[in-house]
């Protein structure tokens, strides 16, 4: 998948820069990998229904 080819490069580089800019600390988040954790495994999160929705939706025209 494209977003986690490019995640795992990032990070990669992220690493290097650290080891390269004395004094930088540069941190790594993954929120992609954590979002499809959730969309992935909902009941893990105590989501019960992921079918339906919680209220009305409003819509403008």
């Amino acid at each position: 998948m494209l977003v986690s080819e490019y995640n795992t490069w990032l990070e990669e580089k992220i690493v290097a820069l650290n080891a390269e800019l004395s004094g930088a600390h540069i941190i790594f988040c993954d929120v992609y990998r954590a979002i499809m954790e959730f969309v992935n495994n909902p009941q893990n999160y105590g989501v019960k229904d992921v079918h339906n929705r919680v209220g009305p939706v409003e819509r403008n025209s």
